[in-house]
């Protein structure tokens, strides 16, 4: 039943990780553009997340900054569901700063790519 509970975080993962390959697709001008950056962002998301080094490695204050960025909150979610048997409602905030992510990212993303048919 646990890991049943992490399904929609995976689905907010999955939607904040299209959102911002849609935000960037729409500022590059080709694939090959739009790689390069989206690796080094990605990288540096993903790095000060705590999913490949512990938060309490890092100073202070990245730590701080850390906590808003939206998979930080997001693995200590699925960490504390899926291992720890908590319940989804015990991570309200981190669920919001996602939330907040998400949004943010869904507005950008429209205004930035070009749907075109």
């Amino acid at each position: 039943p646990g890991l049943l509970a992490v399904v929609p975080v995976m689905a907010l993962v999955t939607a904040i990780g299209l959102s911002w390959a849609f935000v960037v697709a729409g500022l590059t001008t080709s694939p090959q553009d739009a790689t390069p950056l989206d690796t080094y962002v990605s990288f540096g998301l993903y790095l000060f997340t705590g999913a490949m080094l512990p938060l309490a490695a890092f100073p202070d204050w990245l730590q701080q900054v850390a906590h808003v960025i939206p998979y930080t909150g997001l693995i200590e979610t699925m960490r504390g569901v899926a291992l720890d048997g908590r319940p989804l409602s015990a991570f309200g905030p981190e669920l919001a700063i996602a939330g907040v992510w998400l949004v943010l990212l869904g507005v950008a993303a429209t205004r930035a790519y070009r749907f075109v048919r």
